[in-house]
């Protein structure tokens, strides 16, 4: 699954509504020992109607050798008009156990080796299950093609991760990436690009918890893509 197209009210393409829950719907209610990949993906998608993000280029794949699934969505503040030049993009893995894990429990794994009925010597538990969520962020390529020196890049390197520093309340490290390709005989800088990662652990046992984390963090992502805008763009306000 995959596109750009309208967008409904909460700024989320309308054949993506049906992964969204609604407005008022209850997390608390959730029963299950695992969330399942669709509900990361939908509360996912609710958290940034809620933060006032537009999502855009959103991907949703799955590896037919391995079975493990990825999903990968960009976003703007829902008040920019395309073509959106500074941006955030989220990904993450999904591996296949997880699946097996949030349909049918911790006996997923134990009805690979015996039928329902037979008696079980796995000692119960709960698996240890975790995500990576990336986070990446695109600066405006007017703003990357001033940038002709090693000095320039590394002060806008400093002062992305000192902005960033200044927005946020936790110690994620934020990794800045320079990308350069050769024109000709010349070695043009191409791309700069922020990123760091999120952990998802406990909140794959507890729904609200995944939907109260998400909405934190898309909303320090708006907060960063319009302070980025203002920080990165060559002529003060076209990093949209």
């Amino acid at each position: 699954m995959s596109g750009k197209g309208r967008t409904n009210g909460n700024g989320v393409p309308e054949d993506h509504e049906d992964l969204i829950p609604d407005v008022d719907f209850d997390p608390s209610a959730f029963s299950n020992t695992y969330v399942s990949y669709e509900q990361v993906v939908a509360t996912w998608m609710w958290a940034c109607s809620q933060s006032d993000l537009q999502l855009y280029a959103i991907s949703n794949t799955l590896d037919i050798n391995t079975l493990e699934r990825e999903f990968k969505a960009c976003c703007v503040p829902d008040d920019w008009d395309p073509p959106y030049h500074l941006r955030a993009e989220m990904s993450f893995y999904w591996p296949s156990e997880y699946t097996a894990l949030s349909m049918d429990g911790d006996d997923a794994f134990c009805s690979l080796y015996h039928d329902d009925d037979a008696e079980c010597d796995h000692e119960p538990g709960t698996a240890q299950v975790y995500t990576e969520l990336e986070i990446e962020y695109y600066l405006p390529s007017d703003f990357v093609d001033q940038l002709d020196s090693d000095v320039g890049i590394e002060q806008v390197a400093r002062r992305i991760r000192q902005v960033y520093g200044d927005l946020v309340d936790h110690e994620n490290i934020l990794v800045v990436d320079a990308k350069a390709t050769f024109a000709g005989e010349t070695l043009a800088l191409s791309s700069i690009l922020a990123r760091h990662f999120w952990i998802l652990e406990q909140e794959l046992h507890d729904l609200p918890r995944l939907a109260s984390a998400f909405l934190d963090l898309t909303g320090e992502i708006r907060s960063v893509l319009e302070r980025f805008a203002a920080e990165f763009s060559a002529a003060g306000d076209n990093a949209r």
